[in-house]
């Protein structure tokens, strides 16, 4: 399994999230490999993308992209689902299958729940969320697919898992990124926790929605990688 950590493309490093992967590669009697990408807003898009792409054809060449998972939460969640888009897009193999946990995947900030009125993420203020997005995107077009996955293309991708909550600002981009994938045929687990904040999944919680959703992930990943 390979993990691309959170931190608002701004902060943290492979380790963060460091219970959920060791959580996953327990579960699964697997490897677990967390990249570690540039930040941003000194290392702005395309050098995050770029980093993990390069990563991971050095681990397929070692494993097989038929014996590889890949996933990720927050930020790294949105990178996940630019990575299968951007190995589409160069024709690369495809892992067997992925999981975009709280995903933040629209740097337009055009989600319904990021518009929300009233709507207190505790862990994901809006405003210092939109100025990482922005330190993120650089001079990019935001609309570009590779920069916001939620505008993607998603014909012909492998198993797909999505989690959200309805109490984080970019929880419907992983219930758009569904749907679109969906439409396109796209085998889609999506998974939405009413009132779940932001990516509490990363950290591990007792919170018994979480061990669902935990479970669900699972019980996923066994079924697409065969183990």
């Amino acid at each position: 399994m390979i993990f691309i950590h959170g931190g608002a493309w701004t902060v943290n490093t492979r380790r963060s999230g460091l219970p959920l992967q060791t959580a996953v590669a327990s579960s699964l009697g697997v490897r677990v490999v967390s990249i570690e990408y540039p930040l941003s807003p000194e290392n702005p898009y395309p050098a995050a993308l770029d980093e993990i792409v390069t990563a991971y054809r050095g681990i397929i060449s070692e494993y097989g992209a038929e014996n590889a998972g890949l996933f990720g939460t927050s930020a790294g969640g949105g990178l996940t689902l630019a990575t299968l888009l951007r190995l589409k897009a160069d024709d690369l193999p495809l892992p067997a299958a992925s999981a975009a946990l709280s995903p933040g995947a629209d740097m337009t900030a055009s989600g319904y729940l990021f518009r929300a009125v009233g709507l207190q993420d505790p862990v994901l203020p809006p405003s210092g969320s939109f100025a990482a997005m922005q330190g993120y995107v650089g001079d990019a077009d935001p609309l570009d697919p590779l920069v916001s996955p939620v505008f993607g293309d998603y014909m012909g991708m492998t198993p797909l898992f999505l989690l959200s909550g309805t109490a984080e600002i970019v929880g419907s981009d992983a219930i758009r990124v569904a749907a679109s994938a969906r439409s396109q045929g796209v085998d889609v687990t999506l998974l939405v926790s009413d009132g779940m904040w932001h990516v509490p999944i990363a950290n591990g919680s007792g919170v018994p929605e979480l061990q669902l959703a935990y479970d669900e992930l699972i019980k996923f990943l066994r079924r697409h990688l065969g183990i």
